[in-house]
């Protein structure tokens, strides 16, 4: 066996959701990735050895909002599975499809603020109030300087890479409602039913999407 090298494609989403994922973690074969990420080589190839196994779990906090008709936030630890392939080293994390790479908050939690800030017309700071437990410091006692991260991490691709660009003059509330709308309309046709449900259930999508 080759020596580990980390995958490029940091944590992959699972068709698991997050509040399902924290009630009963996935077993090793159901959420076991089809390919590797780095080599390609196919997990299970008929007639031949396994290829991808699964290697133990590690524990990552997050903030989740539990549905899209209320705040109610969520912060856990959830256990992510990791998997190692055989053939070139390369290791790899699955989690709940909320969860994306590097990010503490869940991409839903990340649509609802931007909804509520971009459309419902909320302030930065009363969003923060509602939808995070970390205390205003006091250079942010105004805004949340975490929000606009996430837009211009949509801004560069590294977030919500289906969300077309915005001309450069737009202000980050313009952006974050062209995302909003983008993110929309990714739900579900059961989700129709307002911004908030629509974004809660359309951003584990968009989130992939391309």
């Amino acid at each position: 066996m080759r020596n580990w090298i980390r995958s490029t494609q940091g944590i992959s989403q699972s068709e698991v959701s997050v509040n399902f994922w924290v009630e009963r973690l996935p077993s090793v074969d159901s959420v076991r990735p089809a390919q590797c990420a780095d080599c390609g080589v196919a997990s299970r190839v008929p007639g031949r050895p396994l290829a991808i196994h699964g290697h133990g779990t590690r524990g990552r906090e997050i903030r989740h909002v539990m549905d899209g008709q209320s705040r109610s936030v969520r912060t856990c630890v959830v256990r992510v599975r990791r998997y190692l392939c055989v053939v070139c080293g390369a290791s790899m994390t699955v989690g709940p499809r909320e969860v994306a790479t590097r990010r503490r908050s869940t991409v839903s939690l990340i649509g609802v603020a931007l909804a509520l800030w971009s459309l419902v017309g909320e302030r930065a700071r009363d969003v923060r109030t509602s939808l995070s437990p970390v205390p205003f410091a006091a250079l942010s006692h105004t805004t949340w300087p975490a929000m606009l991260r996430w837009v211009d991490a949509i801004g560069s691709g590294r977030l919500f890479p289906c969300v077309r660009a915005s001309p450069e003059e737009w202000t980050r509330r313009e952006r974050a409602a062209r995302a909003v709308a983008t993110i929309r309309s990714y739900a579900s046709p059961a989700s129709r039913v307002g911004v908030l449900p629509e974004v809660f259930d359309g951003a584990p999508v968009a989130a992939l999407a391309r």
